[in-house]
């Protein structure tokens, strides 16, 4: 089952487009960005390695399509652990990935490497409850959505991030790592123990 269960949720495939997507974080993160506020504040510079993350909990997020209900619906409880498994896995996957961005990350701005692993973990949670309203297909959208709403809405006066604009937070904050860090548990636990929503797809154990 564990051969299949690997993959059917193409698992290698989207591990290694993690390692791409943090090699590239890597890269060009220390890129900033300068992004006017729509609440009449400053404007406000963001590095790039603060935005990747939504990238690879994209990828992540693509794992959770199911395409082995019937074998889930029976095996229900062993599932659930293969599925916790899965979840935690992809996690400590996209930190070792990351794991350059947050060394060579740019440290101004009280950001640095600790703010990249924060919203790393943050949007991945995100991702894994984004499955859970739309599908696999569509779980993108909960993280890319937040990575762009708060520079836009979410700065006011000097460039102050707003309280629910966790991303842009300091990497001190430590409210920010109370959303980060509940949204990730949050989507762990609700990707365990609920199977996300089917969409239609093409197995890709039919691809031989």
């Amino acid at each position: 089952m564990m051969r299949h269960y690997v993959i059917s949720r193409q698992l290698p495939r989207y591990g290694t487009w993690l390692l791409v997507t943090g090699m590239l974080a890597a890269v060009v993160g220390r890129v900033m960005l300068t992004v006017p506020s729509l609440r009449g504040g400053d404007q406000f510079l963001l590095p790039l390695d603060l935005v990747l993350p939504a990238a690879a909990a994209a990828l992540v997020g693509q794992t959770t399509r199911c395409f082995m209900a019937d074998l889930e619906q029976v095996a229900a409880r062993a599932i659930r652990a293969v599925r916790l498994g899965h979840g935690l896995a992809l996690v400590v996957v996209a930190i070792v990935a990351f794991l350059p961005a947050m060394v060579w990350s740019q440290e101004g701005h009280g950001h640095g490497g600790w703010a990249v692993l924060r919203n790393l973990i943050g949007y991945i949670g995100l991702a894994y409850l984004g499955a859970q309203v739309f599908g696999a297909g569509l779980s993108w959208v909960v993280p890319l959505f937040i990575a762009l709403l708060c520079p836009v809405f979410g700065i006011r006066g000097r460039a102050v991030p707003l309280w629910w604009a966790w991303p842009l937070q300091p990497a001190g904050s430590a409210t920010s790592w109370v959303w980060a860090g509940g949204l990730c548990v949050a989507g762990v636990v609700a990707f365990t123990v609920r199977a996300v929503p089917q969409t239609a797809a093409e197995d890709p154990l039919d691809l031989g």
